[in-house]
């Protein structure tokens, strides 16, 4: 967390609270549609990922590293209104 936090300038502690929030901070958790750390909807996160130029396989929800990163690169830009419920 503390590492992509650093790369995409956001609060590390804000990424860790939304993870726990929407996962428990899982990154194998799943809800309908949803999943991973950040609780990412297949269509949301192929969306993030090809702005990011990565991989939109959503099967890489369920990675740990990829979420906080696609995560951080969210929050970034602006766009933490995903987890209405989550952001502090």
């Amino acid at each position: 967390v503390d590492k992509y936090a650093g790369e995409y300038s956001v609060d590390s502690n804000v990424l860790r609270h939304v993870a726990i929030c929407e996962s428990g901070f899982r990154p194998d958790a799943a809800n309908g549609i949803y999943g991973g750390l950040y609780q990412f909807a297949p269509r949301t996160w192929a969306t993030y990922r090809a702005k990011m130029n990565e991989d939109g396989e959503a099967n890489l929800r369920f990675d740990g590293q990829a979420a906080v990163k696609t995560a951080a690169y969210v929050f970034s830009i602006g766009m933490q209104k995903i987890w209405p419920n989550c952001v502090p």
